[in-house]
């Protein structure tokens, strides 16, 4: 068992403490959001869904010639990709929070949007 210094023991600890601060004051203060963000996030799945679908129709002369099983993975990965696209632009515009902690490893952000789009 290798032993693990007590400095970064507390380090660990304190961000714990900090999570469950931002978990119980931000995110569970207002059962709305949590709610509203997983709806948001399952409608946005299937817009992307759609849209993945609808673009390759008309700009992919391969994707009709398709069966139903790749259609449905080739629209997978359309999801995929607007989350790859979308996430990191949310963190990025997050930073502009108000309490931003050590190697940014926990931002406290004041905008009910960043709540909404980064717990969804």
């Amino acid at each position: 068992m290798r032993i693990v210094p007590k400095q970064t023991v507390m380090a660990i600890k304190s961000y714990h403490n900090q999570a469950q601060l931002f978990v119980k004051s931000y995110l569970f203060a207002d059962p709305f959001i949590p709610y509203t963000s997983i709806l948001g996030g399952i409608l946005a799945c299937k817009v992307a869904y759609d849209l993945t679908q609808l673009i390759s129709s008309f700009y992919s002369k391969t994707y009709p010639g398709l069966t139903k099983i790749q259609r449905v993975e080739w629209n997978n990965r359309g999801i995929s990709t607007v989350h790859a696209v979308f996430v990191p632009f949310c963190r990025c515009t997050s930073f502009s929070g108000r309490i931003s902690f050590r190697m940014n490893l926990l931002v406290f952000s004041s905008s009910e949007a960043h709540h909404f789009l980064l717990l969804g």
